[in-house]
């Protein structure tokens, strides 16, 4: 009776309200100055007006890229200079080195395989 009910209580819950994954960053991005904050808020203003008048499209794609490329700076320079600090201790600049490849080895998924059902 009571495995009943709480089999009905699961597909009630998982039907409305399923477990779902999602990723949270933790970090803040340090790279985000105020100049390029307020790099991005002109290239949306300039994307709200180019949606409406086609002739500003050239404006906004100059904007974009521009926002782009100062971000690609700040944080290739803020790296350098991490790299550059961390000199001599190399648990350090390894960990910032998988940091910039993007190897974040917590993350990994490992999976098994047992073959025939048996462990």
């Amino acid at each position: 009776m009571a495995n009943t009910c709480q089999e009905i209580f699961s597909s009630i819950l998982n039907a409305h309200a399923p477990i779902t994954k999602r990723r949270v960053k933790t970090e803040f991005a340090p790279w985000l100055a105020p100049n390029i904050r307020k790099a991005m808020e002109t290239r949306y203003r300039l994307k709200r007006i180019a949606t409406r008048i086609p002739e500003m499209w050239s404006s906004y794609t100059k904007q974009r890229n521009r926002v782009a490329k100062l971000i690609r700076n700040t944080i290739q320079d803020q790296y350098k200079e991490i790299v550059e600090n961390s000199k001599g201790v190399h648990k350090k600049m390894w960990k910032t080195i998988n940091k910039i490849l993007n190897k974040d080895m917590q993350s990994a998924v490992l999976f098994s395989f047992h073959e025939g059902g048996k462990s």
